[in-house]
């Protein structure tokens, strides 16, 4: 009679999970993070390079603004000084090191002002050893380094439908009081003017954006 009853009662089914069902939770939870991460890093990725080209369309703004608005620059061994003419430096060239503060690179990029040698303007960036003090052959007023990987991977120009790559060091000059630029390819210590200047930035991932800067001193970031 027992064994007729305990054959009636219902089978009680165990707690908990099983191993096939573990898997598949885990399974779902890596793919998920994964998912996360990689937008994640994407999101970060596209952030960083457009801040990184807002940041050098203002840095150009800032040296025309210099240049229209007469501002002065208070040296360290001269009192407040207004130049004739404020610029941007820009160079595809590797950093040669952590302390070249006044250095235009691939990772760096400096405003400065061009400073009178003897009552003449030569319209290209002297570099120094230093920042701030703006002077006959140390013109650097203030010096940009890129703290991410992102770096300044093409300077090029646009000539009718062909774009054409430039080696070396390019310089915007803004003369005061007007807003239009002079663009310079520097190419032994001379001025090869060109109409317009592409500053492409890159990130490790390959991302890119683009700052125009035309001889009219208008500036766009694509």
């Amino acid at each position: 009679m027992m064994q007729r009853l305990r054959r009636l009662m219902p089978v009680r089914m165990q707690d908990g999970m099983t191993l096939v069902e573990l898997i598949v939770v885990l399974g779902i939870v890596a793919v998920v993070s994964a998912v996360l991460v990689f937008n994640y890093s994407s999101f970060r990725t596209t952030v960083t390079l457009r801040s990184l080209s807002q940041q050098i369309a203002l840095s150009v703004r800032k040296a025309q603004t210099y240049a229209t608005s007469v501002r002065g620059i208070e040296g360290l061994s001269q009192s407040t000084t207004a130049f004739p003419a404020y610029g941007i430096a820009f160079s595809i060239d590797p950093a040669s090191g952590p302390d070249e503060m006044a250095e235009p690179s691939s990772s760096r990029f400096v405003l400065f002002a061009d400073v009178t040698d003897g009552g003449i303007i030569n319209s290209l960036y002297d570099r120094g050893d230093d920042c701030g003090n703006p002077e006959d052959g140390s013109e650097c007023v203030e010096s940009f380094g890129i703290t991410t990987p992102d770096r300044v991977v093409r300077l090029e120009t646009e000539n009718g439908l062909n774009v054409e790559p430039i080696d070396g060091e390019v310089d915007i000059i803004f003369n005061r009081p007007a807003p239009d630029a002079s663009i310079c390819m520097v190419s032994s210590g001379i001025c090869l003017p060109i109409s317009n200047l592409r500053i492409v930035i890159q990130s490790q991932s390959g991302q890119e954006r683009v700052v125009t800067v035309w001889n009219t001193g208008q500036i766009s970031v694509q």
